[in-house]
């Protein structure tokens, strides 16, 4: 395998892991996969990462490169075999290509996985910059009619959010890897809240209510997003009521 194909084969496996991270549900779910596979009956295990570091647990002769690698294949096929039936992958042309996603952040700038810095201290991967000139290369590449991501366009508009948002209520999942992009509690202001899901994947707290499973963390969290809901709600009534009672008033003295 030449240095090109290794480094296709890190991304590919580096892409298994951000996923099953972020579809790291406490049930079953086909969420992430279905995609792929066009079939609904087909998920991923619950908490698929624990899955997956199953098949890399124990003791490693780090000298042992084929059992490695051999674990290494089988915590990634817990996503990209998730049917059982595949027996050989190919890797992708453009590991860097990620569908519909790909063209959004192209033209967009919203963060994408295979390019997320990695210091290797911190993640369990290896160090890796931020490299613009790459991105805008792969982009003008894969969208010609691009000029590469607009990177000004984030920063103007958490600026005009910081000033004039307000009544939304943010969550993040401590096991979602966007979290790292994500506004943290407490939030930006007293409308503005914002909360952890410490059992939490990608937005656990929107997904359909599972009693048997929902972490008590998500749980209390929808809780508190309803409060907070009701409490705009009468608000928003109470404000009307007197923007009304301060009409009929105008029109009586007239």
């Amino acid at each position: 395998l030449s240095m090109q194909g290794v480094h296709k084969l890190s991304l590919y496996h580096l892409n298994a892991w951000d996923s099953m991270a972020m579809g790291n549900y406490p049930y079953p779910s086909n969420y992430l996969i279905y995609q792929q596979t066009n079939d609904a009956s087909i998920q991923l295990p619950a908490f698929p990462v624990r899955a997956a570091c199953n098949h890399m647990s124990g003791a490693f002769n780090h000298n042992d490169t084929a059992r490695l690698l051999s674990a290494l294949r089988d915590a990634g096929n817990v996503y990209y075999n998730a049917t059982g039936t595949e027996h050989c992958f190919d890797l992708p042309e453009d590991v860097n290509f990620d569908g519909i996603w790909d063209y959004q952040f192209c033209t967009e700038l919203l963060p994408q996985e295979t390019y997320f810095k990695r210091d290797g201290i911190h993640d369990m991967f290896w160090s890796f910059d931020l490299n613009h000139s790459l991105i805008t290369e792969h982009c003008v590449k894969s969208f010609p009619a691009s000029s590469g991501p607009n990177w000004s366009w984030m920063k103007d508009m958490f600026q005009e959010v910081e000033q004039k948002l307000t009544n939304v209520v943010f969550t993040n999942g401590a096991y979602d890897p966007w979290t790292a992009g994500g506004i943290l509690p407490p939030g930006l202001s007293e409308s503005v809240p914002s909360f952890m899901i410490e059992e939490g994947a990608h937005h656990l707290d929107l997904m359909f209510s599972d009693l048997e499973h929902d972490p008590i963390s998500v749980v209390n969290v929808r809780k508190m997003e309803m409060e907070y809901i009701r409490k705009w709600i009468v608000e928003k009534k109470q404000k009307e009521g007197l923007s009304r009672l301060g009409l009929r008033d105008k029109f009586e003295m007239d």
